[in-house]
């Protein structure tokens, strides 16, 4: 276990695939203790802190919520979501339309 626990309002983070891009928001994608998935936001203001430094974004409902006692938040800095184009995968497959 490290020294620094990774935080999303308050929440402990299991796991935190933080993305920072060379322009645009960051995205962080965040997998919640599994002691409180109740409690895990699902969308609205989000104060992320990772290795000490407190980050402010907004939870993007769609991609974020709870399953069999298990919470997943994606948070987008800033106030507002990020546009779909900004969200895409790895895998460089094209999306259709």
């Amino acid at each position: 276990m490290s020294a620094t626990q990774s935080t999303l309002n308050g929440i402990a983070c299991t796991r935190v695939h933080l993305l920072l891009l060379w322009k645009g928001a960051w995205v962080a994608d965040c997998d919640l203790d599994a002691s409180t998935p109740a409690a895990a936001p699902t969308s609205g203001p989000a104060s992320l802190v990772v290795g000490g430094v407190t980050m402010t974004g907004t939870v993007d409902p769609r991609y974020s919520g709870t399953f069999a006692n298990r919470a997943h938040a994606c948070v987008v800095g800033g106030a507002g979501a990020a546009h779909p184009s900004q969200r895409s995968s790895s895998d460089g497959a094209a999306e259709a339309s």
